[in-house]
């Protein structure tokens, strides 16, 4: 916007909105482990101690890729501005059961915008775990509870791959 004095012609005041426009996925950090799990089960990375597959219970490929660094955004200008306003601590959501990788998208989310609106200012990090190994395609709930606990202690114990 600029503000210029007809009489003179000179320009009086100057100012500019900064705005980017983009989803709410490019204003967090999101680390899938369903991908890493998946390139472990089929020999793609080591298979750190301690962690096997469950017989009869692959882990898909499934999930959006990571978005750790500025680069792995797709608007990465955005999520570099918004960024550097946060305070420097660091927020972990980590979704529950019975939750796939689509549904862990809008969870985290949800839970990041409510976060941000009620002031926090903390690096969001939504991470994204396989959790409904024995989920029917027609129900809401997993039927094999066992499964899923074990696949995540498995992943919690996996070193770092990124």
């Amino acid at each position: 916007m600029e503000i210029i004095d007809r009489g003179t012609g000179k320009t009086v005041v100057t100012s500019s909105l900064n705005l980017s426009i983009a989803g709410v996925e490019q204003m967090f950090r999101h680390k899938n482990l369903i991908q890493t799990m998946n390139r472990i089960e089929n020999h793609l990375l080591p298979t750190p101690p301690g962690v096997s597959p469950i017989p009869g219970h692959p882990v898909p490929s499934a999930g959006k890729s990571d978005r750790v660094d500025a680069a792995d955004f797709d608007n990465s200008k955005h999520f570099t501005g918004f960024d550097t306003e946060n305070d420097g601590t660091d927020f972990v959501f980590v979704h529950g059961l019975n939750i796939n990788g689509d549904e862990a998208r809008g969870v985290q989310a949800g839970i990041f915008k409510r976060l941000f609106w009620s002031g926090s200012r903390a690096h969001f990090w939504g991470i994204t775990w396989y959790g409904w190994d024995s989920q029917p395609q027609s129900a809401s709930v997993s039927v094999l509870v066992p499964p899923n606990i074990i696949i995540m202690f498995d992943m919690h114990t996996m070193p770092d791959y990124s």
